[in-house]
């Protein structure tokens, strides 16, 4: 988190607030597509069952 900052930071002073706005929300839309074509996409199967409790 603290890196991020500092990029953040460090890109706000070289391109401007709305540049690195820009940047970093593309950068955010990169992420969110991984989740949705990587490994994740097809889940975890769920149990066909309830588990009993003891």
């Amino acid at each position: 988190m603290p890196l991020g900052g500092l990029a953040a930071g460090w890109l706000g002073d070289r391109l401007g607030v709305r540049a690195t706005i820009a940047v970093l929300a593309g950068l955010h839309a990169l992420a969110s597509l991984s989740v949705r074509v990587g490994p994740y996409r097809s889940g975890r199967p769920l149990p066909e069952e309830p588990m009993v409790l003891p």
